[in-house]
């Protein structure tokens, strides 16, 4: 592989250009390409839901709605979650429900909300805030947090 960085053709480093057509991209464009996924996963930004030192949620594919962070329903975790009689609406969002959290025996009462069945205008708008495709996504029970649950920006864990 050395020898393909001082050739300049497949002629050069005795290769047939069948053999040479994944190497042949100039090393800037090598280096570029390895610059880009670098800082693509480098803005990837894990979010974490903590209350009384235990992680309720964690994910790098959150959504932002009204400053707010919003996790997907996969990375809850559900061992802290109890559903709750509690319910809201939203002029623009829908119907609201909530989670009681409880962790060693103490509970947070309405501590995490969710829109089982957003209003079918509200997907897009959030779609379109989070570059997500407007046609096919919807926040359905992604999860939010407030009344003392911490959400922070961990670590990536591609690095």
């Amino acid at each position: 592989m050395a020898e393909w960085f001082k050739a300049q053709s497949w002629k050069d480093c005795g290769r047939k250009p069948s053999q040479v057509r994944i190497l042949s991209f100039p090393p800037f464009a090598k280096i570029v390409s390895l610059i880009y996924l670098y800082l693509y996963l480098d803005l990837i930004t894990m979010h974490k839901a903590i209350w009384k030192d235990r992680v309720l949620a964690e994910s790098a594919d959150t959504i932002m709605i009204e400053g707010n962070v919003y996790f997907p329903p996969a990375a809850l975790n559900r061992e802290f979650f109890r559903d709750s009689d509690f319910h809201s609406t939203c002029h623009w969002k829908g119907f609201c429900s909530y989670y009681h959290i409880e962790v060693n025996g103490e509970i947070n009462e309405n501590a995490a909300w969710y829109y089982h069945e957003p209003l079918v205008d509200a997907s897009p708008i959030v779609a379109q805030q989070n570059d997500k495709p407007e046609d096919s996504f919807s926040f359905a029970d992604y999860v939010a947090f407030w009344n003392g649950v911490e959400v922070i920006e961990g670590e990536n864990p591609q690095k």
